[in-house]
C-alpha cells in the first residue's frame, strides 16, 4: 500500500521541462536583481520572495534533470499542502518571538488601504511558503545528486531512547521559554526531541525511523538542506529592502550576512523540526502522505489506506485565523519599520514632486543618484540644492535607511542630536534608548526597543567589515 506520494503522479517530466524551470529560474534572479538596483517597487519590496522561487525552480529543475521527478512536477498535488502547512509553521515560530525577541523586521508594506493588505498578505505567504519548501526541493535536490545515500544494516534502537528525547526536548523548551535572554536558541530543535519519539512510536516519517533502519544518510541529508538553505536565505535576505534583523543577545558582534555566525546551526535544527511538524500533521490530517521521492528514505511513513487532503484544508480557516491573530500581536513587537517613502524624509519633502519628475521615486533611487557625481550635480542644478543641502540630504537618507530605522525612529534620533550614521557610534546603547524613550513619552511616540538600538549602535562602529554586526 502506498501513501499518495510514495509514486509520482502525471507523466514524467522531460528534459525540455528542466530546461524551462531552469530559464524561468534565471529570469527571476534577473527580475529580482533589476528590480532591486533600480528600486522598482513592485519588484524590489518583494525581492526576496523572487530571489528565493527562482532558487526554488533551479533546484527543481536539477531534479528533474537527474531523475525526472521532482516536488513541482510529479509531485506538484502536494505544493498547496506544503506551502499552506509551512506558513502556519513559521507563525509558531513568530508566535514564540513574541516571548523571545530575536529577530524583527523592517521596510515592511505601508498598510494604508485594502490593495496594500492584500498585496502583504500575497507577500507574507509566498515568502513564509519557502520554509517548508525550500529546505524539501534542497533535501530533493541532494538525494538526486546521490549525497549521503549509502545505508547501513538495520539496529535496535535502546527502549530508553525515545522517552529520554522527549524529556530532553521538553527540558530545551521550557528554559527556553522561561528564560529568553540566554537560553532562547535551545528552542530550535526541542519541537524535534519532543514530537520526533512520538512519529516514531506509530510508524510515521520519523529521523529516530532513519536512524533504525540505517538511513543515517537521510539525518545528514536533511542537515545539509537546512544548512544551505539558510545561507541561502541570509543571504537573499541581506540585499532585500524588507528583510528581518537578528538581535540575539551576545552574538552580535560576529555576523555573515545579519545572521551570528553560531545561529547558523538552527537552520539543521528548522530543517528536523519542520520534517517532524509536517509528519504529525500528515499523520493527523491528510493520511501520512509523502513528499519525499521514494528512493530517497529506507523508511517512509507507514502507508494509510485511501489518503485524503480534505480533512487539512477543512482546518484551514483556522490556520488562517491564527496567522492573522499572531500577526496583529507582531505589529508593536516585531516590526521596526515600514518601507520609507519620500515625503517622510524632512530634507526632501517639499521637493518630493520636483523629483518625481526628474524619475526618483524612492529615497534608495535618490541616495544612488547623489553618490554619483554627474547625476548629482544635474540634481542640485535642477532643485537648486547647494553643497550644505546636498550633503545634509545624504546624512539623512543614509541614516534613515541604515538598518531600517526608518522615519519615525529618525525622527527621534534627530531630536537626541544624531544626523547621520557615525554618530550613532558615539553612544552606548541603553544611554540612547534612555534618551528616544525620554523624547518619545515628551511627543506621545512609542520609543524603539533597546535590541533595536543595539544593533544600530553596534552596525555604526563595525561599517566596512565583510562580516560586520
Amino acid at each position: 500500500m502506498e501513501s499518495l506520494a510514495d509514486q509520482d503522479q502525471g507523466k514524467p517530466p522531460t528534459g525540455r521541462t528542466a530546461l524551462g524551470f531552469a530559464g524561468l529560474g534565471l529570469a527571476l534572479l534577473a527580475l529580482g536583481g533589476w528590480g532591486l538596483w533600480t528600486d522598482v517597487a513592485w519588484v524590489s519590496q518583494a525581492f526576496y520572495a523572487y530571489i528565493w522561487w527562482a532558487w526554488i525552480l533551479l533546484l527543481d529543475a536539477f531534479c528533474i534533470w537527474k531523475r525526472a521527478s521532482s516536488l513541482l512536477t510529479t509531485r506538484r498535488h502536494l505544493l498547496g499542502l506544503l506551502g499552506t502547512s509551512s506558513v502556519t509553521f513559521w507563525f509558531l515560530f513568530e508566535a514564540l518571538n513574541l516571548r523571545f525577541a530575536n529577530w524583527y523586521y523592517i521596510g515592511t508594506f505601508e498598510l494604508d488601504g485594502p490593495w496594500t493588505y492584500v498585496t502583504a498578505g500575497l507577500f507574507v505567504f509566498a515568502a513564509f511558503a519557502t520554509v517548508f519548501v525550500g529546505m524539501f526541493e534542497a533535501f530533493d535536490a541532494l538525494g538526486a545528486a546521490g549525497v549521503f545515500t549509502k545505508r547501513r544494516a538495520p539496529r535496535q534502537l535502546p527502549t530508553w531512547l525515545p522517552g529520554a528525547l522527549q524529556l530532553l526536548g521538553l527540558t530545551m523548551a521550557v528554559l527556553a521559554v522561561a528564560f529568553p535572554f540566554y537560553l532562547a536558541p535551545l528552542i530550535w530543535g526541542s519541537l524535534t526531541f519532543l514530537i520526533d519519539p512520538w512519529n516514531f512510536k506509530r510508524g510515521n516519517r520519523s529521523l529516530l525511523r532513519d536512524f533504525a533502519a540505517g538511513d543515517g544518510g537521510a539525518v545528514a541529508r536533511l542537515f545539509l538542506a537546512g544548512l544551505i538553505s539558510g545561507l541561502v536565505w541570509e543571504s537573499m535576505n541581506f540585499a532585500a529592502p524588507q528583510k528581518w534583523i537578528y538581535t540575539v543577545r551576545g552574538l552580535e558582534d560576529l555576523k555573515l550576512f545579519e545572521m551570528p555566525l553560531l545561529g547558523f546551526l538552527g537552520f539543521p535544527a528548522l530543517a528536523f523540526d519542520a520534517v517532524t511538524f509536517f509528519s504529525l500533521m500528515s499523520y493527523f490530517m491528510c493520511g501520512n502522505i509523502a513528499w519525499e521521492h521514494k528512493h530517497d528514505l529506507a523508511a517512509p511513513a507507514t502507508p494509510v489506506a485511501n489518503p485524503s487532503l480534505r480533512r487539512f484544508w477543512q482546518t484551514v480557516p483556522l490556520q488562517v485565523v491564527f496567522c492573522i491573530a499572531v500577526t496583529i500581536a507582531m505589529m508593536p513587537v516585531s516590526i521596526g519599520s515600514i518601507r520609507l517613502r519620500l515625503e517622510r524624509v524632512p530634507t526632501v519633502a517639499e521637493d518630493v514632486d520636483a523629483l518625481l519628475e526628474a524619475g526618483i521615486e524612492w529615497p534608495r533611487q535618490l541616495l544612488r543618484a547623489l553618490d554619483d557625481p554627474d547625476r548629482r550635480e544635474q540634481l542640485a542644478k535642477r532643485l537648486d540644492w547647494g553643497d550644505l543641502k546636498v550633503a545634509g540630504v545624504k546624512d539623512e537618507l543614509g541614516l534613515y535607511l541604515f538598518k531600517g530605522i526608518g522615519s519615525r525612529h529618525g525622527d527621534l534620533l534627530q531630536k537626541a542630536g544624531i544626523y547621520e550614521i557615525d554618530d550613532l557610534a558615539a553612544w552606548e546603547p541603553m544611554a540612547l534608548q534612555l534618551e528616544l524613550e525620554r523624547i518619545a513619552n515628551g511627543i506621545g511616540e512609542r520609543s524603539p526597543r533597546l535590541d533595536w538600538v543595539r544593533v544600530w549602535v553596534l552596525a555604526s562602529r563595525s561599517r566596512g567589515l565583510v562580516v560586520s554586526a
